[in-house]
């Protein structure tokens, strides 16, 4: 009985096993946030195009394929691998089909959930992933397709290097080369020779890849050789070197091999790494790491005659190491440069274009990566060298310029040496494996883990001190004992400590600034701040974040489908609705406990993903007035909620559920004067969520997992673009915006325009009177329609004022309901409110003139989801939104964050402009020349239009007078001492306002 009990028991631990090891052969599905800026944001390792030079794809340690056209280097695509911790997913190989169809990828790829490491397969048209092929127990470090395309020819490399020959139709292993050291490049020629060159410095040479005697070479003084490229013709092979000036031509007929050196002197320890060759032969190009002379970029170096004749140059205006060059059409040349980006020029070297890395280098940083007491003020350059110095004020949520405060005085660098801590060789980058030693005593620990030290810093107490690594932020005592090992994404580069004690500040390779604990290294928050110092995203473990306008898109979600499937990505955007939240973001940075705030995270939102979309009836050309669309949304595990259609960029269809908030429990009667900063926060962490649904909702059931419906829609004259999104079941993740259009052919109405202005300075609680706000009214709706008789006949312009004892909610509901009776697609509408706003209950309120003192109901508040329905009612595909209300009791930066994502929210879900005149930690300011100060700085730009039109057209668009208005609001303020920064929120068309004359 004991041995039948010992054996059932050996055989459950062994089927766990079995069970356990199943599932660590799939990719974990836990979104990745990541970097998206458009282009690489990691060292690019090499670069492969089609056989016409049309395409080029390019791989980077950042896991991704970024495939770009030729002559304009337009981004056509990018592939996502599967990844996983550390290093798994990386890519340092590719290689395009000759006919440009697939793209072969590998390198640190698929070892984490099976025995060796693969090759992934990418279908170029439809960037789906068609095949994974086992390659080598090692890594992969090459790979070349067949002439035919039928075959993948795989290098591989660690302590040895091996090559395999791969039969794409079924992944079978055809042949197999061993070689004693690691395999550098490959290359196979017009006839499918095949050239291996590998680290101690021999070129082999096979007549075909299953050749399997081939003839080896020795190269010139044994240097270590980078790539090998045969000419066009096949006859002559060209090999570049890590670390001497020179390359070495090797002749097939007779094997013969010469030595070229460049005309230029070089340092002896740069190399020319990258070898290339004309489309037709006639020249060789050779770049690597030689200087230029003068800091002006790379010099690449020509001969002519096929590599035999004169010596000539040019400097290309990029930094870094040229790891590829390819030949593309028309006779120009693909650069890529590992540390900085891609550029095209001619064969003589003018240039087409260049697309440098959109993201901060911090590396050679140590002596100005600072910050302020507090953690909130961080000084960093977007240069190696402190070549590009900016800072930027997490609290204050802006990039510090022009400030009185010199920053320099606000941030200071971390003490590097005390009395007991000297650590010295903490600085590792660019350099294989340092150890560091404390007081000339190596740190063990860096013996036996794969991170490299990059950043140093002791604790403002002197009791302990941090390292930031490759791959890891580590903390010792004093005495080098371990405190605590948090892994991270990429590599600390810089470090800064806050004195107060509590964060960990680092500027990592990736181009982001995290905010970690120092206690426990815990991350607290994120930054990435774009190059052009305009756009910045910030967010939190959680998944919420603060972002600039139109900065969502730079981050988004890796989310692994399996180790045979292409992963995806969502961008942040498509999270917005929930996720985009500064409050919260402040609140983290604080300190402050955001446990009630934070009811859903975006790793849990995600697991319910957003609905399929597909358009199945459109018309192509119509001559009706009204026209009928069909879709159908598809649930793939989320099920279905909310539906938004669009038409040429403006909600013109919603069937979903609000969400709003409700008390979780019955509050003292509160006073618009009380809402402050404290007590709306207070008032935010009593509420709970529930779902609503709007009056005219058109859905009145569940939707299950497929709606298949049509609507009719009236057409606009011209172009009909229409745009259709879908939220998941939980409405809280989007799905992209599937669009369409049509051309309809009806005779276009004459527009017309609306101006509904509302002003309110007189309230039925006399005790929040303001001064300006119904003049501001009044003059708004008297200044822009004399400009606006440039665009529409003056009997077409309708202009509508209430102010004050007029403006109660149901007179302004109603006449708007007037107006949705007559305001057709074509019109334009323009909806101006000078009152109070509030927030309250997460959501924004205009307060109107019958607000008798209490905000226990909602009789005399307008809300963000009832402006919602106003501008689905109103047809007119042209309109924006002006509120110049301030909040009664102030703000501070959490509150003033919820504004700027209620208003943001509203803009995006409507698909409208919307001008807020106080969006930052400030009230609008009721006083300055006659009217409020921003709706001062909107006459300026109405009456100055020639000031306003930035692209020098003529027209005064919505998105030119709401940058205007905003810079002139912000300049004025300040000169006042009253710093006022207002929102601009631009979601749908452009449309032109006025023509300046």
């Amino acid at each position: 009985m004991l041995r039948q009990t010992s054996i059932l028991l050996i055989g459950m631990v062994q089927l766990c096993l079995i069970v356990m090891n199943v599932y660590a052969l799939e990719p974990s599905t836990d979104p990745v946030l990541r970097i998206e800026t458009g282009g690489h944001v990691g060292r690019i390792d090499a670069a492969a195009s089609d056989r016409l030079g049309r395409i080029v794809a390019t791989v980077s340690v950042d896991k991704t394929v970024r495939v770009w056209e030729t002559g304009t280097g337009r981004l056509l695509k990018t592939l996502r691998v599967p990844i996983g911790d550390e290093h798994e997913g990386m890519l340092n190989s590719v290689a395009l089909s000759p006919d440009g169809s697939l793209i072969a990828t590998g390198g640190n790829t698929g070892k984490s959930w099976q025995d060796s490491y693969v090759v992934y397969l990418f279908e170029l048209a439809t960037g789906r992933m068609v095949k994974r092929v086992a390659g080598s127990s090692m890594v992969i470090r090459d790979i070349r397709f067949s002439r035919d395309g039928k075959q993948l020819i795989v290098a591989a490399g660690g302590k040895i290097g091996e090559v395999a020959v791969i039969n794409l139709a079924d992944a079978t292993v055809l042949g197999r080369h061993s070689f004693s050291s690691p395999v550098e490049g490959i290359d196979l020629s017009s006839v499918d020779k095949m050239a291996v060159i590998t680290r101690d410095g021999v070129l082999h040479l096979y007549q075909s890849s299953l050749d399997q005697n081939p003839r080896k070479f020795e190269l010139t003084d044994g240097s270590v050789p980078a790539s090998c490229r045969f000419n066009p013709r096949g006859d002559r092979i060209a090999i570049g070197f890590s670390a001497v000036p020179r390359i070495q031509l090797v002749e097939l007929a007779d094997f013969s091999g010469r030595v070229l050196t460049p005309a230029a002197r070089m340092k002896k320890d740069l190399g020319l790494s990258s070898v290339a060759w004309s489309m037709d032969g006639t020249y060789l190009y050779a770049a690597g790491q030689p200087g230029a002379g003068g800091g002006k970029g790379k010099r690449v170096f020509i001969w002519d005659d096929g590599g035999a004749g004169a010596v000539s140059n040019f400097i290309i205006p990029a930094q870094n190491q040229v790891i590829s060059m390819l030949s593309t059409q028309h006779g120009n040349l693909f650069f890529a440069l590992n540390l900085w980006g891609i550029l095209e020029t001619d064969r003589h070297g003018e240039l087409r274009y260049q697309k440098k890395m959109e993201k901060a280098a911090y590396q050679y940083n140590h002596d100005l990566f600072a910050t302020s007491a507090d953690g909130a003020v961080v000084r960093f350059s977007y240069s190696p060298y402190g070549q590009d110095v900016a800072a930027f004020d997490i609290a204050s949520r802006f990039f510090v310029k022009g400030r009185k405060t010199d920053v320099n005085e606000l941030v200071s660098l971390p003490t590097r040496t005390t009395e007991f801590i000297d650590l010295q060789n903490w600085n590792g980058f660019g350099v294989k494996h340092v150890i560091p030693k404390l007081n000339r005593k190596p740190l063990k620990i860096f013996e036996n883990i794969r991170n490299n030290p990059l950043s140093f810093g002791i604790a403002p107490d002197g009791e302990s001190f941090f390292i930031g690594a490759s791959g890891a932020i580590l903390k010792f005592d004093k005495r080098g004992r371990l405190i605590w090992r948090m892994p991270v994404a990429a590599g600390a580069l810089s470090l800064a400590l806050s004195k107060d004690g509590r964060f960990l500040i680092t500027g990592m390779t990736d181009g982001t600034i995290r905010w970690y604990l120092q206690s426990d290294g815990t991350e607290q928050l994120a930054l990435f701040p774009h190059p052009d110092q305009q756009r910045w995203v910030a967010w939190i473990p959680e998944g919420y974040f603060d972002a600039s306008p139109g900065s969502s898109e730079l981050i988004g979600y890796h989310i692994n489908q399996g180790k045979d499937t292409e992963a995806k990505f969502v961008p942040m955007s498509n999270l917005y609705d929930v996720f985009y939240r500064p409050d919260i973001i402040q609140a983290r940075f604080k300190g402050e406990d955001i446990k009630e705030l934070v009811t859903l995270t975006a790793e849990e939102a995600l697991k319910s993903p957003p609905p399929e979309i597909r358009f199945t009836t459109v018309p192509s050309t119509t001559a009706d007035v009204m026209a009928k669309l069909c879709y159908q949304v598809k649930s793939v595990g989320g099920g279905i909620g909310e539906l938004r259609l669009f038409q040429n960029g403006k909600l013109i269809k919603s069937d979903g559920y609000y969400r709003e908030s409700v008390k979780k429990e019955k509050v003292n009667h509160l006073q618009l004067a009380q809402v402050n900063s404290r007590s709306l926060y207070t008032d935010l962490r009593s509420l709970a969520i529930k779902e609503k649904k709007p009056s005219g909702a058109a859905v009145t059931r569940d939707k299950g997992d497929l709606v298949d419906e049509c609507v009719e829609l009236e057409t606009i004259s011209g172009e009909n673009e229409i745009g259709l999104v879908a939220f998941n079941a939980r409405n809280t993740v989007q799905s992209f915006l599937q669009t369409t259009t049509f051309l309809s052919t009806r005779v276009a109405d004459e527009p017309h325009l609306y101006i509904l202005a509302v002003g309110i300075d007189r309230y039925r609680d006399s005790g929040i009177n303001l001064k300006y706000a119904a003049k501001d009214a009044r003059d708004f709706i008297n200044s822009l329609p004399e400009k606006a008789r440039t665009l529409y006949k003056p009997q077409h312009i309708h202009l509508i004022t209430l102010s004050n004892g007029q403006a109660g909610k149901q007179n302004i509901l109603k006449t708007i309901n007037e107006l949705a009776t007559k305001v057709k697609h074509g019109d334009g509408f323009i909806f101006f409110n000078a009152s109070h706003g509030v927030l309250l209950q997460n959501q924004y309120y205009i307060v109107t003139a019958d607000y008798n003192g209490s905000l226990d109901n909602t009789d005399s508040l307008i809300s963000s989801n009832e402006i919602v329905e106003i501008s689905k009612k109103i047809k007119s595909l042209s309109q924006l939104f002006i509120f110049d209300t301030c909040h009664a009791g102030g703000v501070d930066n959490i509150v003033s964050g919820l504004y700027d994502a209620r208003m943001s929210v509203l803009a995006k879900k409507m698909g409208l402009h919307i001008y807020a005149s106080a969006g930052s930690v400030q009230t609008a300011m009721d006083g300055y020349k006659g009217n409020g100060l921003y709706t001062y700085a909107l006459l300026q730009g109405i009456e100055n239009g020639g000031e306003v039109d930035r692209g020098k057209d003529g027209n005064v668009t919505v998105q030119d007078l709401g940058l205007y208005s905003q810079e002139k609001t912000s300049e004025l303020s300040a000169k006042l001492g009253h710093p006022q920064t207002p929102l601009i929120i631009n979601f749908g068309r452009d449309n032109p306002l006025f023509v300046v004359r």
